[in-house]
């Protein structure tokens, strides 16, 4: 079915300042402010609680507490689909769980910096929470970080994920086994693991479901299976490891469609592909008159060649205000093969 693109152009108040004739009386100012983050006191279960079999968890902490972008911050390891909903209660933070937990699995909930002291904002770096659904803790942990692989800026809130199978196209088909976020200094932390060898990949996950499905998400891996030499205990992994670095970058369309147009100017129309078109491009006006050997418009491109842009010659549809187009293309279908499009 044809679809018709279309293109067009795009008290002075008063303040009046009353002094008193008294002094003003300042009430006298406090002790040092406070730089001290909560500390917790207490949870229930209590931190490495084994055999687990509730829907909830409660950490109770020194001081009334807020949470600051807890939606973005948390990650529960083992992932679930949906992330645990969490609730203030005064001192306490509620966290319940969307779903039943599996059996025998060690779990960890990495809350970053999302908790913080209600009055001061002092937060909790690296804040974690683990228990067991089994009768054992799985207690060993594997660190790194993740940078730009072209500018090396560490990458703050990229999802670090670990998997028990070793093939490259495991992130685009299955869940990971651990995740983690990197933070502000781009450093990782993947705690409680169980003894075994993993794949590792880092994404910058747009629709938050722990699958490389979108070629606009950023994606790092590395060719190195981490073996069980390679994960360490808690103690000797309080820093990150800057010898365990991901690069990451943004893999390369290989799907062909057209992903913009637009007309910035007048005489100027621009129609954006997801990558340097394969074969011919055509647009044709709608409601024009034009003699089939009239070149009505001046063909150019960009250096990439993923945008082209058509110079409109001629002076009437340069004057109207807006133009209706089809534009015909070859278009990449679901099995990746090129076949006629037209918008």
């Amino acid at each position: 079915m044809k679809r018709i693109v279309a293109f067009a152009i795009p008290l002075i108040f008063l303040v009046s300042l009353f002094f008193p004739r008294c002094a003003v009386i300042v009430a006298p100012t406090g002790g040092p402010k406070d730089t001290i983050a909560p500390v917790m006191v207490k949870s229930v279960p209590p931190l490495h609680a084994t055999k687990f079999k509730g829907e909830k968890i409660v950490i109770t902490f020194d001081e009334y507490i807020k949470l600051d972008k807890i939606g973005e911050k948390l990650v529960l390891s083992p992932p679930q689909k949906q992330l645990p909903e969490t609730r203030i209660r005064g001192k306490s933070l509620e966290v319940k769980f969307s779903e039943p937990l599996t059996d025998s699995t060690t779990y960890t909930l990495y809350f970053a910096d999302a908790i913080r002291d209600n009055n001061e904002n002092n937060p909790i770096e690296n804040f974690e929470f683990a228990f067991s659904t089994g009768s054992y803790i799985d207690s060993l942990r594997y660190t790194g970080r993740v940078i730009d692989a072209f500018t090396l800026v560490p990458q703050e809130g990229v999802f670090v994920m670990l998997y028990e199978e070793h093939a490259d196209s495991v992130p685009i088909i299955k869940r990971p086994r651990y995740v983690t976020k990197t933070n502000k200094e781009g450093a990782f932390f993947l705690s409680n693991l169980r003894r075994n060898s993993y794949k590792i990949f880092a994404l910058r996950d747009g629709n938050a479901n722990y699958l490389f499905d979108q070629m606009s998400e950023e994606i790092a891996f590395s060719n190195t299976i981490i073996n069980e030499d390679m994960l360490v205990n808690p103690s000797q992994a309080a820093q990150a490891d800057s010898l365990n670095t991901l690069r990451l970058f943004k893999e390369k369309s290989k799907v062909q469609s057209l992903t913009d147009y637009s007309r910035p100017q007048r005489r100027r129309i621009k129609l954006g592909f997801s990558q340097k078109p394969i074969g011919n491009v055509a647009l044709s006006p709608i409601g024009y008159n034009l003699d089939s050997t009239e070149t009505w418009f001046i063909p150019g491109r960009n250096v990439v060649g993923d945008t082209l842009d058509f110079w409109i010659t001629n002076t009437k549809m340069a004057l109207d205000d807006s133009l209706r187009m089809v534009v015909s293309y070859l278009k990449s279908d679901s099995l990746m093969n090129l076949v006629p499009q037209t918008d």
